[in-house]
């Protein structure tokens, strides 16, 4: 199942997102799409970010955008995430907001977002409490300790907060806690990323990484036609 990896290409991108639960009354909120990349063999982080709906919605079209762009300069590139949140997430705010459906469509229909979580869960055994990258990233040599936020709760609870300080006009304030969340999320996807690299290298030496599209079962039909 390893072998199903596609291999790297330079338009890479290894995607985490943020999202507030309590937001809006329940509604939710993705407050940060955040995605790294390899720049001359450095790991180059950046986002697009919200702080209410109708930010929200310029977030994810300028995310899809970028995947967009990256992808007609690299036709072989991939968004490898972890577990099955982002891609679910995407497909709400595509049908939420009315907006780059027919690009989302297209992604997942030609097997560009990767699931590693289900490489994982399918193809390895791990003893840790769960398959949560927090626990599983122990085994590739990464951790969060000694970050101020280190959980996706922490994250939720400090972008409650950076909300409440940008209402009353604190916002030097409100973009120090941002900061801190950006760190963190950089923090995961660079996790991602080492995934991914040690996901290649536990392969057999006589496997290879697949030219053929990934597409998941549940991926195939987008509901987004």
């Amino acid at each position: 199942l390893l072998a199903s990896l596609p291999p790297r290409s330079p338009g890479d991108l290894w995607f985490d997102m943020e999202g507030d639960p309590y937001s809006g009354g329940g509604r939710g909120l993705e407050y940060m799409f955040g995605f790294g990349s390899l720049r001359a063999g450095t790991f180059d982080f950046d986002t697009t970010e919200a702080h209410d709906i109708a930010t929200e919605r310029t977030a994810f079209e300028d995310f899809i955008d970028i995947v967009m762009e990256r992808w007609s300069a690299d036709p072989g590139m991939h968004v490898y995430h972890y577990a099955d949140y982002e891609r679910r997430t995407l497909l709400r705010l595509a049908q939420q907001h009315g907006t780059r459906e027919s690009e989302l469509d297209l992604l997942l229909r030609n097997g560009r977002l990767v699931d590693l979580y289900s490489l994982v869960r399918r193809s390895l055994r791990f003893s840790t409490e769960s398959l949560s990258l927090k626990y599983i990233e122990a085994v590739y040599g990464v951790s969060h300790s000694g970050e101020d936020v280190s959980t996706a709760m922490d994250s939720v609870i400090q972008f409650e907060r950076s909300i409440a300080l940008r209402s009353e006009g604190r916002h030097h304030e409100a973009e120090q806690i941002l900061a801190e969340i950006r760190s963190y999320n950089r923090l995961d996807c660079e996790s991602t990323m080492k995934l991914d690299d040690w996901l290649r290298s536990s392969m057999p030496s006589s496997c290879q990484p697949s030219r053929d599209p990934i597409v998941d079962p549940d991926d195939a039909s987008t509901g987004v036609d």
